[in-house]
């Protein structure tokens, strides 16, 4: 990169995570967002790392291999995908959302719900993804309602749920 940085630190919600994986793939290979929008796929794995740090549990940007910008230009909101877009590393602490209003929580929660339910319910599971699904949606439902009355053990299970 031309920064000089020896990586990237992403910290905040999904779309700030997918802002970060967009700025990496950008920085090293130019272009505009809307080059890299599917059905490209951009799998050249990035050289400059980033480390996602969600401070919201359920988009699963943190994970996963897709990013979701909205084009400036035309309004647009675009897909991008490939192993190009998989953070080098992520640190989960359901800490990182204490006193975050009750709204965001509770909808947040719900997207990681149905994260987990898609994943069960999908015709491409597998008995791997189906084991961490139900353990997401299970940790999902014990932990959810007192994640959103802001409570650090509910945080954190919802937390560990949504990463999974």
């Amino acid at each position: 990169s031309s920064s000089g940085a020896d990586g990237v630190l992403a910290i905040g919600g999904g779309s700030p995570l997918d802002a970060a994986k967009l700025a990496v793939v950008l920085s090293e290979n130019g272009g505009k967002c809307r080059d890299y929008k599917a059905p490209v796929l951009t799998d050249t794995p990035p050289t400059l790392p980033m480390v996602a740090v969600p401070t919201t549990a359920g988009t699963g940007a943190e994970v996963t291999r897709y990013a979701v910008v909205t084009d400036s230009e035309s309004g647009e909101k675009m897909l991008c995908a490939g192993a190009a877009f998989v953070p080098a590393a992520c640190i989960v602490d359901g800490a990182l959302a204490d006193g975050s209003p009750k709204a965001l929580t509770a909808d947040v929660g719900v997207d990681a719900l149905c994260h987990a339910m898609e994943a069960f319910v999908s015709k491409k599971s597998s008995p791997l993804a189906d084991g961490f699904a139900l353990d997401a949606l299970q940790g999902i439902g014990r932990h959810l309602r007192s994640a959103v009355d802001d409570e650090a053990e509910g945080r954190d299970g919802v937390a560990r749920a949504a990463f999974l």
